[in-house]
């Protein structure tokens, strides 16, 4: 549960040259293959799970699957904006 720079993350991995459909196929399938995953899990290993992030201290797996949907949903919202101001921006 290591902290990085998201942005340097970003630009070294050249997100903005990655088509838009295959990002949104790629994310697809990994949110897939985590609730996949998170549902195979018996109660008491999910109850049970946690990590320590380095700035936030102890995370239960339960903190982290809130908050990694929460990250996500600011995603598609953010993404969203941009239609909405390249549409209006076209006319």
């Amino acid at each position: 549960m290591q902290w990085w720079d998201e942005h340097l993350w970003s630009e070294r991995l050249m997100y903005a040259r990655c088509p838009a459909r295959e990002t949104l196929v790629t994310f697809e399938a990994a949110r897939g293959a985590n609730l996949s995953l998170l549902r195979r899990l018996p109660a008491e290993t999910y109850a049970a799970a946690f990590g320590v992030h380095a700035k936030r201290g102890r995370q239960t797996l339960d903190d982290f699957v809130v908050m990694e949907a929460a990250h996500d949903l600011n995603h598609l919202r953010q993404v969203q904006a941009l239609l909405r101001r390249r549409s209006r921006a076209r006319g």
